[in-house]
C-alpha cells in the first residue's frame, strides 16, 4: 500500500500533583481550551477534554508522528506553565508524574465523550477510593502493570 491510513483514538488521564483539588472550577472551560489547541499544535486532533478540579481527560485522535510518552509530557509542560503564568494558584503548580493512556474504539467515542463531559457529576456519585478500585479491575482485565505504591487501596480479590 502506497500510502499509510490510521484512525487511532486514545483516552488519556492525568492528575494534579497529589491529587489535590487546586484548579478553580472557574478556570476548567479556559484551561480545557488551553489544552485543547496544544493537543492541535503537535498534530493530533482533540475532540473532549474535561475533568476537574485534581485531573484532567482528553480523548485525541492521535497522529503517528509524535510517540505518546512525548504528546503527554508535551501537553503537561505546556500546561502547567501555562497554569503557573497565568497564577491560577498562589504557588508552583505541577501536574502528578505518570499518566493513564487507553486506546478507544471508534463505537465507543460517544460514551467516553458522555464520561468526560460529565466528570463533575461523575465525581459527585463516585468516591476516589471507588474510582481507583474501578481502574484497577481496568488494569488487571487489559493486563496492565502497576505498581502498587502509587494506588491508594488495591480492591480486596
Amino acid at each position: 500500500m502506497a500510502n499509510t491510513y490510521t484512525k487511532i483514538y486514545l483516552h488519556v488521564v492525568f492528575a494534579v500533583k497529589n491529587r489535590e483539588a487546586l484548579i478553580p472550577a472557574i478556570y476548567l472551560p479556559e484551561l480545557h481550551a488551553y489544552i485543547g489547541g496544544i493537543i492541535k499544535k503537535m498534530g493530533h486532533t482533540p475532540m473532549c477534554i474535561g475533568g476537574t478540579e485534581n485531573h484532567i481527560h482528553c480523548l485525541i485522535q492521535y497522529n503517528l508522528n509524535q510517540s505518546i510518552p512525548d504528546m503527554v509530557r508535551d501537553l503537561k509542560c505546556s500546561s502547567s506553565a501555562h497554569i503557573n503564568r497565568q497564577n491560577i494558584i498562589p504557588f508552583r503548580f505541577e501536574w502528578q508524574r505518570g499518566y493513564a493512556c487507553f486506546s478507544i474504539s471508534h463505537s465507543h467515542i460517544d460514551s467516553v465523550m458522555d464520561y468526560i463531559r460529565h466528570q463533575f457529576e461523575h465525581h459527585n456519585n463516585v468516591t476516589l477510593e471507588d474510582e481507583i478500585i474501578k481502574i484497577i479491575k481496568i488494569m488487571k482485565k487489559y493486563d496492565i502493570d502497576y505498581d502498587p505504591q502509587y494506588i491508594i487501596r488495591a480492591p480486596d480479590q
